[in-house]
């Protein structure tokens, strides 16, 4: 299992674009306290191969003043960071936000909380959650296509040959039409030119 950006950094803050637009597949949130008062804004980083749970920093945790919410008594989860070290869940911590600015609807979730050595981000939200809340669709016309080669059945090979016969024959006819036209043209130009 593998938490994107855990060493990588992909979860460092990049300067921002003139426009001030956030990167492709980060959101800013805001993480409310007792579930309605705004508490402090972070940054989300949605993880489509983060197949274990929701992660946050230890980091945003302790700045979040929610170390004493965090519970150990949980199964012990663990992932591999890009490196393939293994890195454990050192508890889970629940919490509530909304997108920010402009978030209307509040998100409880789940979080499992990395130790120091693996908060290079804020929060990742991972695949379960993208799915379940419809965050990343599939453009599918614009994927190709890919299926499993299989022999062709005997009927099937038998209607391929009667097609390809039948336009072996249908473009033999267009071809004999053809010549016939321009044999016609060619008599016409000779009657023309013989009276």
């Amino acid at each position: 299992m593998t938490v994107a950006g855990i060493f990588c950094g992909l979860f460092s803050r990049k300067k921002k674009s003139k426009k001030n637009a956030i990167p492709p597949f980060k959101i800013d949130i805001i993480i409310l306290r007792n579930g309605s008062e705004p508490q402090l804004p972070a940054v989300a980083l949605l993880d489509t191969q983060c197949q274990k749970g929701n992660w946050i920093s230890s980091r945003l945790v302790e700045r979040l003043g929610v170390s004493d919410q965090v519970r150990t008594d949980i199964e012990a989860v663990e992932v591999w960071d890009a490196n393939g070290k293994p890195v454990k869940a050192c508890g889970a911590v629940d919490l509530v936000w909304r997108p920010h600015p402009n978030g209307e609807r509040n998100h409880w979730c789940r979080f499992y909380v990395l130790p120091r050595s693996g908060d290079k981000f804020d929060i990742i939200l991972g695949a379960d959650f993208i799915h379940a809340n419809g965050l990343l669709l599939l453009n599918l016309p614009a994927l190709l296509t890919l299926t499993e080669h299989e022999k062709i059945k005997k009927k099937e090979q038998l209607d391929i040959a009667a097609a390809k016969k039948r336009q072996a024959e249908e473009k033999a006819e267009l071809e004999a039409r053809r010549k016939q036209r321009e044999k016609d043209i060619e008599a016409g130009h000779q009657d023309g030119q013989s009276s």
